[in-house]
């Protein structure tokens, strides 16, 4: 295994990915892009219409990159600082 996620809906139409992981040897070859692309489609697929999460601090640009936004001020979780990542839309299946 490379890497792993999972999601849930948070609200009606809002999917929440969480607990994104790449192995860090695989880091930085496009692993978490790919699994981000599939956990988008699938979300959509769903009938979801909005992806949301709770990004590392360290990890922001990855995420914005993938069309989320930074929402609020950073808090922390499981002893990590992570700010709110709100609000992509997401394509129709």
């Amino acid at each position: 295994m490379v890497g792993t996620l999972r999601w849930r809906e948070v609200t009606p139409g809002v999917g929440k990915v969480e607990r994104v992981a790449v192995r860090r040897d695989r880091r930085g070859q496009g692993v978490g892009v790919l699994l981000m692309e599939a956990v988008l489609a699938e979300l959509a697929a769903a009938g979801l219409r909005e992806a949301v999460l709770h990004s590392q601090v360290t990890a922001r640009a990855f995420y914005e990159r993938l069309g989320f936004c930074a929402e609020g001020e950073p808090f922390e979780e499981d002893g990590i600082t992570h700010v709110r990542m709100m609000r992509r839309p997401l394509a129709p299946a």
